[in-house]
Parts: C-alpha cells; sequence; structure tokens
C-alpha cells in the first residue's frame, strides 16, 4: 500500500504493531524510498501511544483541572494553536466548566478526568496539555503555585538548577514543600502545592512579593522584566497561574509528563 502524506514525501507502510485494545493495530510502520533502497523512517502513532502510557500518571496532575491544549492538527511542523474552551465539538469524554470571564460572560473551559478523555484530545492533535493552578471543584482557590525560571539565552542550564535550589530555600524557609520540574527547554518550573484556602488575588499578591523580593536582593541572579532586552545574564522569575477571579494573570503551566511541540534546546 502507498500514498502521500501532507509533506508531499511518498511513504510506504511497511507493518504494523498489534493492539491490545479494541482496534485493529496500535501503530503503522513506514519507510521511505532513497537511493534506490526502503530505509525504515518510524511509526504512526506514537504520539498516541505515549499518552496512552502515561495517562494514569498525568491524571494524577491534570485530571479535575481545566486545561489549556497546544493542537497541533497537521503535525508541529505546521500550524498550531491554544485551545482553552470548547463548544461541545470534543465528544461525551473531554468535560466542561464555566468560568467567567473579564467582562462578565462565562465560557465553557475543558477538563478531562479519565483516560479516554485525555486520548480524544491527542486524537484531535493535541501535543501539550496545560493546566490551571486550582481544580474544578475550588475553581477561585489556587492549590499550585509555579515559579517559571525562564534564563537569558547565554546562561548554562547549572545556573539555572542553582536559581531553583536557592527558590525552593527560600520557600521552604517559610513553610512551602516545593518541587523542580523542567520544561523540556532551558528553563524549570518551581512547583509548590497549597492547601485550597487563599483566594487568587492574595495568592498574585504574595507570589508576586516574593518574585519582586528576589530580584532586589539579587540583582545580577535575578529579575522580574519580562523584557528579554532587561535579561542579560539573568533569570527571569515569573509566576505560571490562571485565576478565575480577576486581575487575572491568564497563564497556565505545562503539566507533568506532557510532551512540548518544540525541540529541546
Amino acid at each position: 500500500m502507498k500514498t502521500k502524506c501532507i509533506r508531499r514525501q511518498e511513504f510506504v507502510i511497511v507493518g504494523w504493531t498489534p493492539s491490545d485494545k479494541q482496534r485493529g493495530f496500535r501503530s503503522l510502520l513506514l519507510g521511505v524510498n532513497e537511493d534506490g533502497k526502503l530505509r525504515y523512517a518510524g511509526k504512526v502513532g506514537t504520539l498516541a501511544d505515549y499518552y496512552e502510557a502515561v495517562a494514569p500518571i498525568m491524571l494524577l496532575w491534570a485530571g479535575s483541572r481545566p486545561i489549556s491544549l497546544v493542537r497541533c492538527p497537521q503535525g508541529r511542523a505546521k500550524k498550531c494553536f491554544f485551545q482553552k474552551d470548547d463548544a461541545a465539538s470534543f465528544g461525551d469524554e473531554v468535560k466542561h466548566v464555566a468560568i467567567q470571564e473579564k467582562d462578565g460572560h462565562s465560557e465553557p473551559y475543558l477538563f478531562v478526568n479519565t483516560p479516554a478523555g485525555l486520548m480524544t484530545c491527542v486524537q484531535m492533535g493535541t501535543i501539550e496539555f496545560h493546566g490551571w493552578g486550582a481544580r474544578i471543584e475550588h475553581i477561585e482557590k489556587a492549590d499550585r503555585l509555579v515559579f517559571d525560571l525562564d534564563p537569558d539565552e547565554g546562561l548554562e542550564f547549572r545556573d539555572v538548577v542553582s536559581a531553583a535550589l536557592h527558590i525552593q530555600e527560600v520557600l521552604a524557609q517559610i513553610g512551602l514543600t516545593t518541587f523542580p520540574m523542567v520544561t523540556g527547554g532551558k528553563g524549570v518550573h518551581v512547583i509548590a502545592p497549597l492547601t485550597p484556602s487563599a483566594e487568587w488575588p492574595e495568592v498574585k499578591d504574595f507570589a508576586h512579593r516574593l518574585a519582586m523580593a528576589l530580584a532586589q536582593s539579587e540583582p545580577e541572579r535575578f529579575t522580574a522584566a519580562l523584557s528579554k532586552a532587561k535579561r542579560t545574564g539573568r533569570i527571569l522569575s515569573i509566576i505560571c497561574e490562571t485565576s478565575a477571579a480577576p486581575p487575572r494573570l491568564c497563564r497556565t503551566a505545562c503539566g507533568p509528563v506532557s510532551l512540548r511541540r518544540l525541540p529541546s534546546r
């Protein structure tokens, strides 16, 4: 069997891997013709295979939480887009929670709580899953605070690791247990789980003051300025959050074990 893919390169289906689910096969094995020889090119279905394998772990962090999706229906080399709400086009396995926007109207934000819901998003071309800092049952109260350490291009990864360890020490001194997470690039997230009691304005104020204090105490190391021109040789410390109550930063954080669209730097 021979057909053509969207990038106009001919390929040959040379086999398949069996499925333990109720479908004919798990993935297709593809080959391409090069210099008169057939060369193995890889599998179609690898993305779905990965998310199917990690779904039980991923749902511990992404389940029952508003999510934003990075969708690439034609592959990551083509145009991708960010999607946070939906009008039921994903089907029954992808759920909705009404969240009030700044202008007062509500939008149906996405969430999943089953592997089937997660896989439905993948089948719609989703590569990245970004989760809110609150769960659907207490949407106005943060249960997670994420400090995003985004380094200047000239810094080494060890500089970011050192900065993350320093922030962990600072947060430990005020009673917060944290853990680091690599982001797929050169950055690191320092994540602080919270008891969902304080509402977003209070949490955001605390996080902003802490980020500013870091920049003021070690200005040669940290900055709170978003401008890349003001970041030379330093690490930007910002807060990844999404608040249901205005004013909001309209930010989410890429979840643990989520893939990334862009290659690692």
